[in-house]
């Protein structure tokens, strides 16, 4: 092979079209509601709620979208014609999976539109009769890309990362004064996620310029708005004038798009000065006859190919003429004309890179040449290569009679490529002839080479967080012309430094798992190459992320593998009895090392042992693994094998034993993990596992980096670019119907939805045997707190209620909550609340460093402290004595009129008047329907009745109650029907029950169930109601709290044990029934809730704090001189002294044998006055 080197000739030097710079926005602002546009005359961007400037690890200043109602105005678009040109670019970072949400452009009207989104540029016609534009592919998720759309005339295309990913003709008109957004068309299709570097052009910028913006050799506003290509050197002409067919230019080959091989084709014959290629065909499908230049020519550098296809002809069921540019077998652009099978089309092959687009068959069509499908006469055809400056990186222009029609990107093409030009038939019997003359090939006349990376990806050691870090990767690039070469840094994590002499380095933060940059290397005459360097960056103290699957495969018997991570997909075995290597050819072993494991005996077909997790489709199947999906597959292997390509653990086929589509899979062998889609393997090859050796796997899926574990030691990475579209099942020792069934032992498979950092590797890798998802707990599931007061700070600990069995260290976060409550990782929670919700509910998790989790409900009412104190709407001490009236004492006559007074009580007499041992006198109720005594206030409908309940308004009922029956829905306070005692209309009522507090309006209970009330016991109750939240306070402590949405609106009567004419009467006892026209603080409800006895006066506990070890400290309003007793309880009944005070404050410290405050999840207090025996 020849590699050709320009020779010293000049040619003309012709400039492209100029791109003018219309608007740059930078987006660099730290504040403020305008983006600047650095342009003069430019548009500034006007930000509106929901956009806002973030600091970003990654790009540093940038804008955020929030995808609810967030986006900016930044003018209007020029009128679009078909023949229009213009460039967009931009770089942003998408917190959403694929939508048709805005992140550049607009929605409306529908007369005419332009946009991105994250999974197509839509470009809408003015008659709004379609939509056009390029279906590129989806945005992955929470990474940053630079994104551009390049309108040439007629042609669109559009470039990821600096490579034409896409390409689509458009005809349409976008009408004058169409609006710019950023984020979404005001507040419709609202896109979520960052935005940096915004850019328009009125003009197409070049596919060289495209690629340096990407590659931060330029930034918008220095990009070169005119393309100059460089003085060129013909490297190849033939104009096919002699006899025969040139050595020194050309090799004779048979290669066809989809044969490389003989099929009965003419020898290529040179008539009429133009070489002539093809005959018939006697083999199917689309072999050829070719020429390949001898010459290989550098693709690092410009270079156009020309090529003047002179005709075609043919017959039978297709026939194409071909150009390629060829790299080699897995690399090549190949264009045609196809007759019979799709016209003018390309196809595109770039293994190992993101460049493949149906690299065989008809292609992809290019509608700019359908009037020319039928045209099989002289057409120039001219390609351009362009290299971007990454390694491996090319855009290949594909223009006809010097219309460009296409550009198409590779990420991986070799440093070389040939010329081929082929005549080829589709099937048996078809004859064709491919005539072609006057090919060029021309490269610039002085030649740089540039520096050469050994590889687009490099991995590097891992980093620690917080660690000094330093790399070397001179090594790592050569320059074939000897020139001395200097590394900078294009982008990556903020704290990673390049220095020209090719150091990494800076002190890693934990904003990133894995850090990858991307690193230019530019030698002493500009020639330049980038590549991308990838590491690991460990976190010593972050949680591993949730399992999504345990086995641990250590059952003894059975057709099943049990799932302990609570997932609940057990890994269901075929042929266990007879599938595997133990005794009588059972599946379950008891290995010398291992212990019990499960094992297979590798015979492919319906005899093989092998297990799947789940029932594919319908459960067990593996998340879609996008670009910025992370995961983490581990287990422990003993082969009893050879390594091949059998399947360990993962996929090979669908859950049907056939191909996805397009072919996708990923699985564990004796030899690689393989990672393949539709005839592409990103695969990491490791050495083969020694047979009957034990050895732990890990893989760790950080977005788009693989990383391979052996025995707790991190061993290789690589990028992928191949995203698996499909959810894939997971088999253990084979795949469906045991195909490539493995023979081994297997124990211990772990999968986790996150990926692990290297010190949680090696915690797993410690941990084998350790098969118990033990999950850290809060001492209860929910928890009532005291009340915080808006516009106060609120500060306290929850770490004290959490603990874990194996003693891992805890991480606490917010899962959900309000916006101003903050949960950090020490498990403190802060904020300070606002007036926007009375009720507020943080969900709390806590997590261990095996990523095993607990969470829990966290209730607290917000007060209003500018409400002041409520006024009375009534107060019946109910220790009248005697008679059938109940007195009001709070001065508004609403007494209570009591039906059964001196029959329907509890009384020996049968007297509703009780002397009880605890509070004295008190009202009692003997509930028998109708004949049981109640008491109904005031004289309603007339007066009594309560105010209307809507969700603006506050009110207090509080109560003592001692039931003398279980627990059901009798009334002790409130109502279940109107004064006559049938049903409003709609049906409402507000009652309290022993079991809950009902408001019940049309069909809905909007109550609190609370806990049955204790018969025989007295308790506190009160119930807040604050705008549309409940509060339940039992004994004065929060038990209960709910939000409302609906509300009677009727003024109901209030009736005391039982309701209207007698119905739902409740037997036991009631006193000191207080209702405030107000709610009630959380303190004032404490102090009715203070019980009598233990010395003279009222005593009322002020205060109740825990501190960090769950001491808790209480302050009650006591005397100089006096002696206080302290009484605890796990219940509102059964209280007993813990301790004394003299002082009006006692600490009480955990570890009490009866009431000890770590474990407990609630504790009711008293205070007393002690008295001399």
């Amino acid at each position: 092979m020849k590699t050709a080197y320009p020779p010293l000739l000049l040619l003309a030097m012709a400039p492209f079209a100029k791109a003018a710079l219309t608007n740059y926005w930078p987006l660099n602002e730290t504040s403020g509601t305008s983006a600047a546009s650095t342009v003069v005359g430019g548009t500034p961007a006007e930000l509106f709620t929901g956009a806002d400037w973030v600091n970003d690890p990654i790009r540093g200043q940038v804008l955020a979208f929030d995808g609810v109602d967030g986006h900016a105005t930044a003018g209007t678009l020029p009128e679009l014609a078909p023949e229009s040109s213009f460039t967009w670019s931009f770089w942003a970072n998408s917190s959403q999976t694929p939508n048709n949400n805005i992140i550049l452009g607009n929605r409306y009207p529908d007369e005419g539109w332009i946009k991105f989104t994250t999974a197509a540029f839509e470009y809408r016609d003015i008659s709004a009769s379609f939509n056009d534009g390029v279906d590129y592919p989806d945005f992955p998720v929470d990474t940053w890309f630079h994104h551009a759309v390049v309108k040439n005339g007629h042609l669109l295309t559009y470039y990821r990362n600096g490579v034409a990913v896409g390409n689509n003709w458009t005809d349409g008109t976008v009408p004058v004064n169409t609006p710019l957004y950023f984020g979404g068309n005001i507040n419709d299709e609202n896109w979520a996620g960052r935005l940096d570097d915004v850019a328009t052009w009125s003009n197409a910028l070049s596919s060289t310029a495209i690629a340096g913006i990407y590659g931060n050799k330029y930034t918008p506003a220095t990009a070169p708005a005119t393309e100059t290509i460089p003085a060129l050197a013909n490297l190849l002409t033939d104009s096919f004038t002699s006899g025969g067919v040139d050595p020194e230019k050309w090799e004779v080959t048979i290669r066809g798009l989809e044969n490389n091989a003989e099929a009965g084709y003419e020898q290529p014959a040179i008539t009429d000065g133009a070489v002539v290629l093809g005959g018939t065909t006697n083999s199917q499908y689309w072999f050829g006859s070719s020429l390949e230049s001898v010459t290989a020519f550098d693709s690092r550098v410009y270079s156009e190919v020309s090529v003047n296809r002179v005709s075609l002809s043919g017959s039978g069921t297709a026939y194409r003429s071909s150009v390629w540019i060829f790299g080699d077998a897995g690399h090549y652009l190949h264009f045609s004309q196809n007759v019979g099978e799709g016209g003018w089309s390309y196809n595109a092959r770039d293994d190992g890179g993101n460049g493949t687009l149906n690299p065989t068959g008809g292609g992809n069509n290019l509608e700019g040449l359908d009037p020319l499908d039928g045209d099989t006469e002289s057409h120039v055809i001219k390609f351009r290569v362009l290299p971007t400056g990454l390694s491996n990186g090319v855009n290949i222009e594909i223009q006809v009679d010097g219309v460009v029609q296409a550009v198409h990107g590779f990420t991986n093409f070799p440093t070389s490529f040939k010329v081929i030009l082929t005549g080829q038939g589709r099937a048996t019997g078809d004859t064709v002839s491919a005539v072609f003359d006057d090919v060029t090939v021309a490269q610039p006349a002085v030649s740089n080479k540039p520096p050469v990376f050994s590889a687009t990806s490099l991995r590097l050691p891992t980093a620690t967080v917080s660690t000094a870090y330093t790399a070397n990767i001179s090594a790592e690039v050569t320059d074939e012309d000897g020139d001395a070469f200097t590394f900078s840094k294009v982008s990556g994590p903020a704290w990673v430094t390049v220095a020209p002499n090719g150091v990494i380095g800076g002190s890693p933060d934990a904003s990133v798992s894995t850090a990858r940059v991307l690193v230019r290397a530019t030698d002493a005459r500009g020639g330049e190459s980038t590549a991308t360097v990838f590491f690991r960056v460990n976190n010593p103290a972050a949680a591993a992320p949730p399992l999504f699957g345990w086995w641990p495969l250590n059952e003894t018997s059975g057709n099943f593998g049990a799932d302990i991570s609570g997932g609940g997909n057990m890994a269901n075995i075929t042929n266990a009895a007879t599938g595997g290597l133990g005794e009588n050819g059972s599946v379950w072993v008891s290995d010398p090392q291992a212990g019990r494991v499960i094992s297979f005996n590798g015979n492919d077909g319906p005899d093989a042992g092998w297990a799947v997790a789940g029932t594919p489709p319908t459960s067990g199947n593996l998340p879609v693994m996008d670009l910025s999906r992370s995961f983490t597959w581990s287990f422990w292997a003993k082969p009893a094998q050879a390594a091949n390509n059998d399947i360990i653990l993962g996929n090979r086929y669908n859950s049907s034993g056939a191909d996805f589509a397009p072919a996708q899979f990923t699985k564990f062998t004796g030899s690689a993990f393989e990672w393949y889609r539709d005839g592409t393997g990103q695969n990491i090859d490791y050495d083969d596992p020694a047979q009957d050796v034990w050895a732990h796997h890990v893989v760790v899926k950080d977005g788009d980096a693989l990383f391979y574990y052996r025995d707790g030691q991190l061993i290789d990475g690589r990028l992928v670019t191949n995203v698996l579209n499909e959810s894939m099942p997971i088999y253990f020792g084979g795949g469906a119907n045991g195909g490539e069934a493995w023979s081994g032992y297997l124990q211990d498979v772990r999968l986790f939805n996150g990926a692990l950092s290297d010190s949680n590797v090696t915690k797993v890798f410690n941990d084998r045997g350790v098969y118990a998802a033990v999950n850290p707990t809060f001492t209860s599931s929910s928890y009532y707190l005291p009340s915080a007061k808006a516009g106060s700070a609120l500060n306290f600990s929850v770490a004290p209620l959490a603990s874990d069995p194996q003693n891992d260290a805890l991480t606490f976060s917010k899962v959900t909550g309000p916006d101003w409550l903050s949960v950090s990782a020490n498990g403190t929670v802060t904020g300070a609340p606002d007036n926007s919700n009375p009720s507020s509910q943080v969900v709390i998790q806590v997590r261990d460093t095996s990523g095993n989790t607990a969470s829990s409900t966290f209730t607290f009412r917000v007060e209003d402290p500018s409400a002041g104190t409520p006024t009375a709407f009534g107060s019946w001490p109910l220790n009248d004595g005697s008679g059938s009236t109940a007195r009001d004492t709070s001065g508004n006559g609403l007494d209570a009129t009591i039906s059964n007074a001196d029959t329907g009580g509890l009384s020996d007499t049968g007297s509703v008047w009780l002397n009880d041992s605890e509070r004295g006198t008190v009202l009692s109720f003997e509930g028998t329907d109708a004949t049981g005594a109640q008491a109904t206030v005031g004289t309603p409908p007339d007066s009594g009745t309560l105010p209307v309940m809507d969700l603006t308004n506050n009110f207090t009922w509080a109560f003592w109650a001692k039931p003398d029956q279980t627990a059901n829905n009798d009334i002790i306070l409130g109502n279940r029907y109107n004064e006559a005692g049938v049903d409003f209309a709609p049906t409402q009522f507000i009652k309290f029950t022993s079991s809950a507090f009902e408001w019940y309006v049309n069909g809905t209970q909007q109550g609190i169930n609370y806990p049955d009330i204790e018969t025989g016991v007295w308790a506190h109750h009160t119930v807040v109601k604050q705008g549309n939240a409940l509060f339940y306070y039992r004994n004065g402590v929060p038990s209960g709290q709910t939000t409302i949405t609906i509300f009677p609106d009727q003024a109901m009567p209030l009736y005391f044990g039982g309701g209207a004419n007698g119905v739902e009467n409740w037997r036991g006892a009631l006193s000191n029934v207080q209702l405030f026209e107000g709610a009630l603080s959380e303190a004032a409800v404490a102090a009715l809730a203070t019980p009598p006895g233990g010395g003279t006066g009222s005593l009322v506990i002020t205060s109740v704090s825990m501190a960090a070890n769950r001491a808790i400290t209480l302050s009650w309003n006591g005397e100089q001189g006096k002696t206080y007793q302290v009484f605890a309880s796990k219940s509102t009944a059964g209280f007993q002294v813990i301790g004394e005070s003299t002082t009006g404050t006692f600490t009480f410290q955990p570890g009490n044998a009866t009431f000890n405050t770590a474990i407990e999840p609630r504790l009711f207090f008293r205070v007393a006055e002690k008295t001399t025996p």
